[in-house]
């Protein structure tokens, strides 16, 4: 069996940020062959975030306010 390599993203109210940040890590895993999901966590943003684009690999939470740093 595969082992699988979650990793989580926590971002709020930066959605310019996260595009590169996705390309950049998906890029990464997948050239290094890792079976791999990606969790990007909405902390509260005032402007909804989107990761529609980014594959099947990737899943988004979003809290409806703001948790502060975890």
């Amino acid at each position: 069996m595969d082992s699988l390599l979650s990793v989580v993203i926590p971002c709020f109210n930066d959605a310019g940020g996260l595009e590169p940040t996705l390309t950049a890590v998906l890029a990464s895993l997948n050239q290094a062959g890792i079976s791999h999901e990606i969790i990007v966590v909405d902390d509260g943003s005032d402007s909804p975030l989107s990761v529609k684009d980014s594959g099947e690999s990737v899943h988004l939470i979003r809290h409806q306010s703001n948790k502060g740093y975890g």
